[in-house]
């Protein structure tokens, strides 16, 4: 702690104490407008920030006036210069009121007045010019500590005994810091910062930087406390964190001595304990990797318990939704743990790519996203092997980037971003996907040696500065010399982050050991996006391509409009694409599939490539490049398959056929009949008590997740016989144990991994008592994970009228029952109820009119509701939602309505060409089974 004797209280502050900074002076006529472009003219450029800012935080021992509560008062000095006379100054600020503008040099203070426009640009000038040189900008101002989930926000949460509390935090990505203090709110515009921070005295304030003083008696404020933080690094507005709670840490240092620091609420601490292992391997790890040590004196992380996002990478102060950063021993399943560890990873990757080298503009975000997201791996693998890092990469990255990425509503990776819609669609699973397995292709193409040569290379040059994607494929390909089809490494990278889709291999045999391989786009519906003209059809690619030809691997690049010959002497199929290396899909001729089907059964392949072969081929199915009886006889592979990853894509494929006949019981019933066939065998000898036991091990974990993922096909396809046996499970195992008060995570006795399943059928097909008494645990219980659980399956009640007051406890700003950031929770599960998705669209058109008044400002929640409400649509509910847009204009912007009406064409495309023909395979499949 400090003292007035060992730090000397700013004048900001002491002018902010004593309330004396409103403007008298007149206000000049016809003053300057902003600037009607979207990005900032550069009529000043910010070199360094100090900030003052008072937070009237209620709940810390400091008693407000009800309309000074939850109020800030702030003071920024800006320093900055003016390459050129100018008329004006342009900077950011939005929802704050300005009280003073005064810019000063050696020849003296002039007062400025602001003109503001309604995306938070605003200008400043006192109708002079302003002559070029260095100036100090000082804006006084006053805001709020939000509502919302974005800027400087109230997080509320619920007290050791019961009791509401309140902490305020920060979430400024990609555009808020705007809101909290004015700035030139752009990537670009790095400065250091120097924050001081006014808070009540029962709380504690953690910033980027460290605590360099804190004075516990501030003249002229009783019951405050002011926190003094260390200069930041150069970095982004957008990296500007801020926490004020009464939070307590777990601590531990890295190998180098860097202190790290995890809060949580009072009793917490433990749940801290895996990542605070985990952030210290992912940190050690990247240092190793990146080749530059940590540039902060300290790395704190801590669980915000409302939060929009997973994470945010903010420099030196990483927050978490609780469920992100928190694991429980006793009710944490390996999921989760995994999830824990990939977070932790994804964000510290970030420290050095993202925020150490930043993408110039939001042009870029894959830039920062796609690396962060294929690096996290690396640190996964670092905090334990037993995770299977690239396995889990196929499945949950891999994956999810070929389902959007082959949509109408895919966009490039790089592309101007010229609108704030434009912005906020790019923080999205393409760009966080297929950034990283682009990047992961790009690894495999240079070698791994060479990637990080040149990733090391990058990351030194532009350390404290903005970069482009050109400027990275230039540190590569300096390193990288090798042939890449007559084009250069820069050339052959541009292609796959400029143009939107990828490449669908063919294979065809043209004689006895002669093979050529072909490529066009992949795409699941013949419709392009409005918003980028060039987009095309006829897109090819220069492939990198691994594959497998007589026992040996191969490399070589695939050229637009060129084939690839390969020949092998044994006369079978090359295997294309080994591993997943690549981005693309690979189909055969049907006696190729029947043969790489044989190679599989036969135990010939390794699991990442038999994982990779397994999806491809469900995928091709889809888009008819390949029959779908070739396809859905993979089935017989279930039998054989003992790995959890290709076991998933199987029944990924096989399940995915059967939900796209909803209520059309003879199809489903004949789906059933040859399914349970297969997999009856299978599910049998599953002990549920094992899958429980198995799951708390990292070393069984997969073991654990292949038999869970049995167990839930089987009670997707068999609802009716599961119901019963689990609803018993659930009102033996859970609540009789807890009808002493106790909470679910106390006292469940269903197996962790097992608890979704059990706790969603239960509801699914209980009565109205034991939703009430479900309703009572959630309220009730204190673990994250747990309370999730309990919510998602409240959400599986058959009865709409429930389904509604959940909606609306979700997305009522006011009400505590259900945090703003589990609306996607919310929608994610009714959409899985088949009682409430199909009544889904008509809930929210009778509930717009509440929703939109509470989510009108939060476009990323408001984006929830919609992609869950929207998720099954009939056709004649396109309809309804098109005059719905027509009558509703100020919704009209919100991006997911489009996506979503786009995957419903797809899915409406698919029934129309390929329904009949499942249909039939079925009947015929069905009508063989004695």
């Amino acid at each position: 702690m400090g003292s007035l004797s060992a730090f000397q209280i700013p004048a900001s502050v002491q002018q902010l104490i004593a309330g004396d900074y409103d403007d008298s002076s007149a206000k000049p006529e016809n003053l300057q407008k902003p600037s009607s472009q979207q990005r900032l003219e550069k009529l000043a450029v910010p070199k360094s920030y100090e900030l003052t800012l008072k937070v009237n935080l209620p709940g810390y021992g400091v008693d407000f006036d009800e309309k000074e509560v939850l109020k800030t008062t702030g003071c920024v000095e800006i320093s900055i210069s003016i390459p050129k006379a100018t008329s004006y100054i342009e900077l950011h600020a939005k929802t704050l009121t300005f009280h003073r503008a005064a810019l000063k040099n050696g020849d003296g203070e002039r007062v400025l007045h602001a003109e503001s426009d309604t995306e938070g640009k605003v200008a400043l000038s006192d109708g002079k010019e302003i002559p070029a040189g260095d100036y100090t900008l000082t804006i006084i101002y006053t805001g709020a500590v939000s509502s919302g989930l974005g800027g400087l926000y109230q997080a509320h949460f619920k007290g050791r005994n019961g009791e509401d509390r309140v902490l305020a935090t920060t979430q400024m990505c990609p555009m808020d810091a705007r809101t909290m203090v004015p700035c030139f709110d752009e990537p670009a515009f790095k400065c250091e910062w120097k924050l001081s921070i006014l808070h009540p005295h029962k709380s504690r304030a953690i910033s980027n930087g460290s605590e360099d003083a804190v004075v516990d008696a501030v003249p002229g404020l009783s019951g405050w406390k002011l926190t003094s933080f260390e200069r930041t690094p150069r970095m982004s507005s957008y990296l500007l964190a801020l926490v004020i709670c009464d939070f307590t840490p777990i601590q531990g240092h890295t190998n180098r001595g860097t202190q790290f620091r995890i809060f949580t609420q009072e009793g917490m601490g433990n749940q801290a304990k895996f990542a605070l292992e985990a952030g210290i391997r992912c940190l050690e790890c990247y240092e190793h990797l990146f080749g530059i040590p940590f540039p902060l004196k300290k790395q704190d992380m801590i669980a915000i318990p409302d939060f929009s996002f997973g994470a945010m990478e903010n420099w030196g102060l990483v927050t978490y939704r609780e469920t992100m950063l928190l694991f429980d021993d006793n009710v944490g399943t390996s999921f989760e743990k995994d999830r824990v560890a990939s977070i932790v990873a994804h964000e510290l990757a970030h420290q050095w790519f993202g925020n150490l080298v930043t993408m110039e503009y939001w042009d870029d975000v894959w830039l920062n996203e796609g690396f962060a997201t294929f690096v996290q791996y690396f640190g996964l693998h670092a905090v334990d092997a037993g995770f299977r890092n690239w396995e889990t990469f196929l499945g949950n990255t891999q994956n999810i980037a070929f389902d959007v990425d082959s949509l109408a509503s895919a966009h490039p990776l790089s592309f101007k971003a010229d609108s704030l819609q434009k912005i906020e669609e790019s923080f999205d699973a393409l760009t966080y996907k297929k950034g990283a397995s682009v990047i992961k292709m790009l690894w495999h193409t240079l070698s791994h040696e060479k990637f990080l040569e040149g990733l090391q290379n990058y990351l030194r040059k532009y350390s404290y500065s903005n970069a482009t994607s050109d400027q990275l494929w230039a540190e590569f390909a300096s390193v990288g010399r090798g042939d890449y089809g007559g084009i250069s490494f820069v050339e052959l990278a541009r292609q796959w982050t400029s143009q939107i889709g990828y490449p669908l291999i063919t294979v065809d045999r043209v004689g006895e050991g002669h093979f050529e391989l072909s490529q066009h786009r992949f795409y699941l519906s013949k419709t392009l996006n409005p918003k980028y003209p060039q987009d095309s059809f006829e897109t090819q690619w220069h492939i990198p391509l691994f594959y497998s030809a007589d026992g040996k691997e191969h490399f070589a690049v695939l050229a637009p409009n060129q084939k690839l010959r390969v020949d092998t002497t044994d006369g079978r199929f090359p295997i294309v694409n080994i591993e997943g290396r690549s981005f693309c899909r690979v189909t055969y001729g049907v006696d190729g599939w029947a043969q790489i089907k044989q190679r599989i059964q036969k135990g010939e392949l390794d699991t990442l490539t038999r994982s990779r072969i397994i999806n491809d081929v469900f995928a091709c199915a889809r888009q008819g490049a390949v029959p779908y009886a070739v396809a859905l006889g993979f089935d017989d592979l279930l039998s054989g398959e003992k790995e959890s990853v290709p076991m998933r894509q199987l029944l990924n494929g096989l399940l995915s056929v059967y939900q796209r006949f909803p209520g059309e019981q003879q199809v489903q019933g004949h789906i059933q009949k040859v399914l349970n066939r297969v997999l009856g065998p299978l599910q049998k000898e599953i002990s549920l008590d094992d899958v429980a036991k198995l799951d708390r091990e990292i070393a069984t974990a997969f073991q654990s997740q292949y038999a869970t993922r049995l167990v839930e096909a089987e009670c997707e396809l068999n609802r009716a016989e599961c119901t019963g046996r689990y609803v018993d499970a659930y009102r033996h195992g859970v609540l009789e144990t807890t009808a002493d008060g106790k909470m679910a995570s106390q006292a469940s006795r269903v197996g962790p991994i097992l608890r979704n399943l059990v706790y969603n059928t239960a509801i699914y097909g209980g009565n109205d008592e034991d939703y009430e008494k479900t309703w009572n645990l959630y309220m009730r219980e204190a673990n994250q994970s747990e309370r999730v659980k309990l919510l998602t399956a409240l959400c599986y009640s058959k009865d709409l009228e429930k389904a509604r007051t959940l909606l609306r406890k979700s997305v009522d700003v006011g009400s505590r029952d259900i945090r703003q950031q589990d609306i996607k929770i919310v929608f994610g599960a009714f959409t899985e109820n088949p009682a409430v998705a199909p009544k889904l669209l008509d809930l929210f058109f009778e509930e717009y009119d509440f929703i939109y008044k509470n989510l009108s400002t939060s476009s990323r929640e408001l984006n929830d509701v919609v992609m869950g409400s929207l998720e099954w649509l009939t056709r004649e509910q396109v309809e309804k939602v098109k005059s719905f847009l027509t009558a509703h204009p100020e919704v009209r912007e919100i991006g997911s309505f489009e996506k979503q009406l786009i995957a419903t064409a797809t899915k409406l495309e698919w029934k129309d060409k390929f329904g009949g023909q499942v249909a039939d395979y079925y009947a015929k499949k069905a009508a063989e089974i004695q």
